[in-house]
């Protein structure tokens, strides 16, 4: 059958609060890709984008937060899979709408799964939206947001800026929603229709949002799908000061501020894991755990999925542990006994 492409300044151009973004049109159904809903400094709350001047181009997807394992290409049999561009500005989202018409029609908003520390909205062809809004006349919305260390490492106690550095990346998953809420409309969707759903990790997304009061009436429905938060590790209170020492100690800095400004290009090989470091790493997270006090903290130690492996494995970020598997059932072990 054949299928129209559609790609001139006629077609898919749509003004935002931040200025006019131009996509284009396959089969019918208009798609933008890369725009972004935010920015942030590393461990700091998201503040809103810039502004821009002129026409920006929404042709291509935007970066996706750097991940914990290098990705390797592999096959595109059974589960095909992307390889983004890694890059902490990754707060961008993606549009797929039947037309940008004012219709106001439902809007779909997909998290992408990954546990909180990896994965993107780009890394499977099934989540776009195509089909989604075809079939369901929907605008289908996709977005990344910080992970891992970079999303979820508590410095609180390091100062008052860092207050919400533990949840980074749930405050750009808010971020998020409010672009849909404020220009939605624009691409034919309806603000006051908004479903947020989420597989695995998306999953524990949409159960983190339901109980985020920032996030009160920017969505409507929640569809969790195989991924529900529970368990000691998201029951801990208290500090991640101890964890924060340990990883400034492993990059060789003593100060927040420097964490804040160390390059994730400094390191290029793989780190051997240091055993007495990992007792340190291992006696913090326990000890997190087993202070099952204030449930209305889950979230907030989510970072020991980054900072466990990342600090370790890849100096903050993206470089894999000699044995990996050896390491992460120690990890599991820790979890075991602090449920016990």
């Amino acid at each position: 059958m054949e299928k129209q492409f559609r790609y001139d300044f006629e077609t898919a151009v749509v003004k935002t609060d931040k200025g006019l973004v131009h996509g284009y049109e396959y089969d019918g159904i208009v798609i933008f890709k890369g725009i972004p809903y935010a920015k942030a400094k590393r461990f700091h709350d998201p503040e809103p984008a810039d502004p821009w001047e002129g026409v920006r181009e929404a042709t291509g997807y935007g970066y996706v937060c750097p991940l914990l394992d290098r990705e390797l290409p592999g096959s595109d049999l059974g589960t095909p899979h992307r390889i983004g561009v890694q890059n902490e500005n990754c707060q961008n989202l993606n549009v797929w709408t039947p037309g940008c018409d004012g219709k106001g029609r439902p809007v779909l908003l997909w998290l992408h799964g990954g546990a909180f520390s990896a994965g993107s909205s780009i890394e499977q062809c099934a989540y776009e939206g195509e089909n989604a809004c075809k079939y369901g006349q929907v605008v289908f919305v996709s977005i990344n947001h910080r992970l891992n260390v970079l999303g979820y490492c508590d410095l609180s106690e390091f100062g008052e800026e860092y207050r919400n550095s533990g949840n980074a990346g749930n405050s750009d998953m808010v971020m998020a929603l409010r672009w849909i809420h404020d220009n939605i409309h624009a691409f034919g969707g309806n603000p006051d229709n908004v479903t947020i759903f989420g597989q695995s990790g998306g999953g524990m997304k949409v159960t983190a949002l339901l109980q985020t009061p920032a996030a009160d009436g920017l969505f409507h429905k929640g569809i969790i799908m195989s991924g529900v938060q529970g368990g000691a590790m998201f029951d801990a209170v208290g500090s991640g000061r101890r964890m924060g020492e340990l990883m400034m100690r492993e990059l060789g800095v003593s100060t927040v501020r420097e964490l804040e400004e160390f390059s994730l290009q400094l390191y290029n090989g793989q780190l051997e894991l240091d055993v007495g470091l990992f007792c340190q790493i291992r006696q913090a997270l326990l000890s997190l755990a087993r202070q099952k006090k204030d449930r209305a903290a889950m979230i907030r130690h989510l970072y020991w999925l980054g900072m466990g492996r990342n600090c370790l494995c890849g100096k903050l970020v993206g470089i894999p542990f000699a044995d990996i598997a050896k390491y992460m059932n120690r990890m599991r072990l820790c979890f075991t006994e602090a449920a016990a």
